[in-house]
């Protein structure tokens, strides 16, 4: 192991419209609520990873003292008449024309012009959908190199991290005619944080090749945040200004998962496979910088770095994996037959972090 590679790294940005009016207090308050935000993710992936088994990983966050601003080309109104899909491609076209140096940052864009607006006759919204059709700039999307955040929450957003337990714990009901409900229907200021945070946290997995799964996290367990968060964060043990920590330790591949470690967490807990997707992942390791390839040979994957880990995918979901964490994992596997009504993938990570995707039939 070597010292971390800070070229694997999460790049947070706020972006703002072109016509987009801000004041430099506006400005500088929307960056350190984006920085707590950040923070606040980056802490407790490793407290999730810790308390699932996997001790000593950290998130490399890029500028984490100081959130860059990125203008975009689009004004706000042509914002606002996108939809989510079209506002994601458009800004991570324009992002990455400017941004392609860094080649191995993943880039998470918060935009500051997402909008609740009252329509309807001002019928209070009854359904998250009904919330939605209220937000214009609204976007929850990640892949590939770039997550987009367009929600109209950021009202509900600790500037500090000091004050993230009294955000937490804020019972002011949400007034839906006036502001957008993240809440996942909670209803409260303190359940729109932690269902925000918490969706925020599902799409930051997706750029570490996490897929969803039918529980936890990936599945609609996010919105438990605030259940794992009162347990971990106002006990003091989620350390969120950490100095240096030791990654990947030794013992990690012998660490084995207790499920009752987790039963007060509600669905905020990692599934098995992309808990050890996350916890190989070069974005939270320090490995050797050395690049190798997986390749397919018919029904077998193989690698001169050997193999630690293996899933097979159907529509964006984990359907079975293989995991090997001791010392000597195989350096070829082969597949066994599968039978599938869809298309299926294989992605598999090999010991030093590199990973490939293969199309399965």
């Amino acid at each position: 192991m070597t010292s971390e590679n800070t070229e694997y790294s999460l790049k947070p940005i706020v972006i703002i419209a072109a016509d987009e009016k801000l004041s430099s207090n506006d400005l500088t308050l929307y960056q350190n609520k984006v920085q707590t935000c950040v923070k606040l993710v980056q802490a407790v992936i490793s407290e999730l990873l810790e308390v699932q088994g996997f001790p000593g990983r950290v998130l490399s966050l890029e500028n984490k003292d100081e959130i860059d601003v990125f203008t975009s080309v689009y004004t706000v109104s042509q914002l606002h008449d996108m939809d989510r899909n079209f506002i994601w491609e458009s800004l991570a076209r324009e992002i990455f024309s400017l941004l392609g140096k860094y080649t191995h940052s993943k880039v998470i864009g918060f935009l500051t012009c997402a909008k609740y607006v009252k329509v309807d006759n001002d019928v209070v919204p009854k359904t998250y959908i009904d919330v939605l059709r209220r937000t214009r700039g609204y976007a929850m999307c990640a892949v590939g190199g770039f997550a987009l955040i367009g929600m109209a929450t950021f009202y509900a957003w600790p500037s500090a991290i000091e004050d993230i337990p009294k955000y937490l714990t804020d019972k002011t009901i949400v007034d839906r005619t006036k502001y957008q409900d993240g809440s996942c229907m909670r209803g409260t200021w303190g359940s729109c944080y932690s269902s925000t945070m918490g969706a925020i946290l599902h799409e930051i997995l997706h750029l570490f090749d996490v897929v969803h799964y039918k529980e936890g996290i990936m599945g609609q367990g996010f919105m438990d945040m605030d259940k794992f968060l009162l347990q971990h964060f106002l006990k003091g043990t989620a350390q969120l200004q950490r100095s240096k920590i030791e990654l990947f330790p030794d013992k990690t591949s012998q660490v084995v998962f207790d499920e009752t470690k987790m039963e007060d967490f509600g669905g905020f807990y990692l599934d098995r496979a992309s808990l050890v997707t996350l916890a190989l992942s070069k974005y939270l390791n320090k490995f050797e910088d050395i690049n190798v390839n997986i390749k397919r040979l018919g029904s077998s994957l193989s690698s001169p770095a050997g193999l630690r880990f293996i899933s097979v995918r159907n529509e964006d979901m984990t359907v079975r994996h293989w995991e090997f964490l001791g010392e000597t994992p195989p350096k070829v596997f082969t597949i066994p037959t599968l039978i599938s009504t869809s298309e299926l993938v294989v992605f598999a990570i090999d010991s030093f972090g590199n990973n490939a995707k293969f199309n399965w039939s």
